[in-house]
């Protein structure tokens, strides 16, 4: 994999924001006693500030000191969202803020570093939502529309950090990024500031990510192949069709496991809810969150009938990890 270096990069005076939740979910989440409620106070304490410091300077030092690494969902729903178009079904028309979702992303934070994983039509209604005002790297699981069309936007970015921004992607999904946002590498994009600026990067093998290992597993989605990644403590793995022994082997131990559930119903590219319940299990992570769910499951339902360390991810949702 080509090295590209970060030594240049400028430490942004806003490193380490964290994006607050929509006021609604927080007010429910007061209300249910969820941690994320508080999610949006920026108040560091010395020692944080100093630890994320070194990881941000030094990223090969890892958990060695206490360095906060959280977890923003910024799209939990499904290819067309929630609600979808011309729907006047009971979760399309709820009022539960939590059944309000856009297309599946997540940001992944620590040490002032930002690591987008995959890059939806909304991006850029996800970071004005969430205040998302950085992002380092990006992670493709796979090259679906819902995961890769937001892609344009990340011009913004490269605008504000003045840097090409790397995205990983596994070989077969980088040669097919290639021919969709082809004018969007760095090296063809040269001086033009309205274009993005990214490096296309195939992913071979395990990596290292601002001081994070990163391992990749190629599943399963139907037909076609997702990159399911683990990234220290998380496991995240979404738009599967089954999880064989070897990876869920591969996820044992980790605090937080994101993972893929579509519907109640079976579907030949992804889990069902039972089978995404069936996996946790096999994996007990300390919190397994669902995502990628569509307009069968309501947030308040299914919530209510998951096992305790099991829950249903919504957008705007932030959680912090255990290292």
């Amino acid at each position: 994999m080509p090295a590209i270096n970060y030594s240049n990069w400028a430490f942004p005076s806003n490193a380490f924001a964290r994006p607050n939740p929509p006021p609604e979910i927080a007010q429910i989440d007061s209300r249910e006693g969820n941690s994320s409620a508080t999610c949006g106070s920026n108040k560091k304490s010395l020692p944080e500030l100093i630890a994320n410091f070194i990881l941000f300077v030094f990223p090969a030092v890892r958990y060695t000191f206490y360095v906060k690494l959280s977890l923003t969902f910024l799209g939990t729903g499904t290819s067309q969202g929630i609600p979808m178009i011309a729907c006047d079904c009971p979760v399309c028309t709820s009022a539960d803020p939590r059944d309000k979702r856009m297309r599946c992303s997540s940001l992944v934070s620590a040490g002032g570093r930002n690591i987008l994983i995959d890059c939806t039509p909304e991006l850029r209604l996800q970071c004005l939502t969430h205040k998302v005002e950085r992002i380092d790297a990006v992670l493709i699981t796979h090259t679906h529309a819902d995961h890769i069309f937001g892609l344009d936007d990340l011009r913004r970015f490269n605008q504000l950090q003045n840097h090409p921004i790397p995205v990983y992607a596994m070989p077969d999904h980088i040669h097919r990024l290639d021919k969709l946002f082809g004018y969007a590498r760095a090296d063809r994009a040269g001086d033009n500031p309205d274009l993005p600026k990214l490096v296309f990067t195939p992913i071979t093998g395990p990596f290292d990510l601002f001081g994070l290992n990163v391992n990749v597993f190629s599943l399963p989605h139907g037909q076609a192949q997702s990159t399911a990644f683990r990234l220290g403590p998380l496991g995240y793995c979404t738009d599967v069709s089954m999880v064989p022994d070897e990876v869920i082997n591969a996820f044992l131990g980790v605090n937080v496991l994101v993972l893929g559930a579509l519907r109640p119903e079976p579907h030949p590219a992804h889990l069902s809810l039972d089978q995404a319940v069936i996996i946790a299990q096999r994996i007990r992570a300390d919190r397994t969150y669902l995502v990628h769910v569509n307009h069968h499951v309501s947030h308040a339902c299914v919530e209510a009938d998951l096992p305790d360390t099991i829950h249903l991810a919504y957008d705007g949702l932030n959680i912090v990890l255990n290292p």
